[in-house]
């Protein structure tokens, strides 16, 4: 073990200006929220389809989860299996977007534009224990009728976060 005698002196903090750090929003509960979009990095899927990765934020005035901020919600143009349609398509037809993208880079530059507003999303809450590789859904997140941010395990140690997970974006686009 170290000797504590031989530690650094602490660095000098401006307590008059101390920075507390960022504060932790919990994700809403499930329902539809509008949901901003932040930013947007681009990938491709194991199949190789264009994939967005974007970062969001819950607005959602006076309710709970306003604020709160998630990463990694996937889009991709890999056609859906059950209709004629994607996952980058809802995302931009929920921005009101009414063009027909042909291209990737007609996908990147539509969705590009959407930096910094809103649109409608049906959400929920879920969590993933690693450990056990045993999934937690909405509904779990809710004790005694009250939301909690975790769930605290049988191992003191271990607790699982509630993340928001966007089920899907709304059309604002009537057929």
């Amino acid at each position: 073990m170290a000797d504590v005698n031989t530690a650094k002196a602490p660095d000098a903090i401006d307590w008059a200006n101390y920075d507390a750090g960022k504060s932790f929003v919990a994700p809403p509960p499930a329902g539809d929220v509008s949901l901003q979009t932040t930013k947007v990095d681009w990938s491709t899927t194991n199949d190789d389809y264009l994939l967005a990765l974007l970062s969001v934020k819950v607005i959602n005035p006076g309710k709970e989860g306003d604020g709160h901020e998630a990463n990694f919600v996937r889009l991709s143009t890999k056609k859906w299996a059950n209709r004629n349609g994607n996952s980058m398509g809802d995302y931009l037809r929920a921005h009101g977007v009414a063009a027909a993208p042909q291209t990737n880079a007609e996908y990147q530059s539509l969705v590009n534009a959407t930096i910094g507003r809103a649109a409608e999303a049906a959400v929920d809450r879920r969590g993933y224990d690693k450990a056990t590789q045993t999934p937690y859904e909405d509904a779990a997140f809710v004790v005694d009728g009250n939301p909690v941010t975790f769930l605290q395990l049988q191992n003191p140690e271990r607790r699982v976060f509630a993340n928001l997970n966007v089920r899907w974006f709304k059309s604002a686009i009537s057929k």
